[in-house]
């Protein structure tokens, strides 16, 4: 018989035994003493079976875990010069595609600038004109009136290239962290965690090392 059909076969042996297992501890109740030490010899039962699972898997584990690492070991080593060059070309690329796109808005805004220029010495040339013919209403009414610029346009030098996809990305640098907003900081639970693990007792209300806005009290567990 292979390890693998082995394993399949050992795989439904527990699942079943598992499944079984659920289904008689739903029907467990405790009401009395006799019924506590029952549940606790069905729960060391489980326990037993719990460990025959992991005993069973553990050296698979270790064989595919080894396995497993070598493989993403030797795809890192194969993959680091190809990122190395992606990210130097990326780099490169970006940088002269950040550039261009400065010069192309600074070409649209002195475009922009000449046509309004443009536009505001027609206006004049224009009001001058109906002054030197006499129209003054039609001056007045000219002169109170906007304006108008053309929208500029240029032909940006920077074109995507089909194929790629374009996307922004945001950076940021703390400057005073005692400025920061309190919706921005993460309670570290783990820290906590060990914290109340270690001062226990003294933690309680009355015991003289509370932490303010953690509420901490304890249960007794019984395991098997």
């Amino acid at each position: 018989m292979t390890e693998s059909v082995m394993t399949v076969q050992k795989d439904e042996e527990f699942m079943t035994k598992a499944s079984s297992l659920v289904q008689a501890a739903k029907q467990i109740t405790v009401a009395s003493q006799e019924d506590f030490e029952a549940a606790v010899d069905f729960g060391k039962g489980v326990s037993t079976f719990i460990k025959n699972v992991e005993a069973f898997f553990s050296p698979l584990k270790k064989t595919a875990k080894a396995a497993h690492a070598a493989l993403c070991d030797r795809e890192k080593e194969i993959l680091k010069v190809p990122l190395q060059a992606d990210e130097i070309v990326k780099r490169t690329a970006n940088a002269w595609k950040a550039d261009q796109k400065r010069k192309d808005e600074e070409r649209l805004r002195v475009e922009q600038e000449r046509l309004r220029v443009e536009a505001e010495q027609a206006r004049k040339e224009e009001l001058a004109t109906l002054r030197a013919l006499g129209a003054k209403d039609a001056a007045k009414v000219l002169k109170a009136s906007p304006v108008i610029t053309p929208q500029a346009e240029v032909t940006p030098v920077f074109q995507k290239v089909a194929g790629t996809r374009n996307r922004t990305e945001w950076h940021f640098e703390i400057t005073d962290k005692s400025a920061i907003p309190d919706q921005f900081w993460i309670i570290d639970e783990r820290a906590v965690r060990e914290h109340v693990k270690s001062m226990r007792e003294k933690l309680l209300p009355g015991g003289g090392y509370e932490v303010p806005g953690l509420r901490v009290w304890s249960t007794e567990e019984t395991d098997w």
